[in-house]
């Protein structure tokens, strides 16, 4: 039900970037796949794939972030929202990393002065901006920060607009590849 509300709702949004918001999910999930992993469902991968899910969940009702000519950017919560739907489908570690993948790239601003996108700049000013030493200190003894860094950095990855999808079979084989990883993760969650 999730998968087809974000097709048919808001999978060819793009938030401000050059890549949709599926093409964003799926190259995020390719940046992360481990294939040795597959066979348990590829949870990081997973995690990298649904990562932006709270930008379409409750689409209607939640605070957009606009950028400088009134475009959406998304929700300014996304990624809490997305931790929880995200919850009973993934290991806990990975959803707190999907709530933490802003608080990364806002690490990642204050310590390396990374790049970014320029969507991304946008709403690294509304999510609190680059870090304080401080608050990268605090960062740094999360329990989660490992997953949420990766997290990050397929998040940046995963806009590529000339992203090569033949390497994978095609687009629709990777997407098939991210759902079945995602059924795999779930039904070890439910312990079947």
């Amino acid at each position: 039900m999730l998968l087809t509300y974000v097709l048919n709702n808001t999978a060819h949004e793009t938030y401000g970037e050059e890549v949709s918001h599926l093409d964003h999910a799926l190259q995020a999930f390719a940046a992360s796949f481990d294939r040795e992993l597959a066979g348990e469902g590829d949870a990081a991968a997973v995690a990298a794939f649904w990562h932006d899910i709270g930008h379409s969940a409750g689409h209607d009702v939640t605070v957009r972030m606009r950028g400088p000519s009134g475009e959406d950017l998304g929700a300014l919560d996304h990624e809490t929202r997305g931790a929880a739907m995200m919850s009973g489908i993934i290991p806990p570690r990975f959803c707190t990393a999907i709530a933490l993948h802003t608080q990364a790239k806002r690490y990642m601003a204050g310590r390396s002065g990374q790049t970014l996108s320029a969507a991304s700049s946008a709403t690294l000013q509304e999510q609190g901006g680059s870090m304080s030493l401080e608050e990268q200190l605090v960062f740094e003894g999360h329990s989660c920060m490992m997953e949420a860094m990766t997290l990050r950095v397929a998040d940046d990855a995963g806009k590529d607009p000339n992203f090569d999808y033949s390497v994978w079979g095609g687009r629709a084989e990777l997407l098939l590849l991210a759902i079945q990883q995602t059924l795999r993760c779930a039904l070890i969650i439910l312990d079947y």
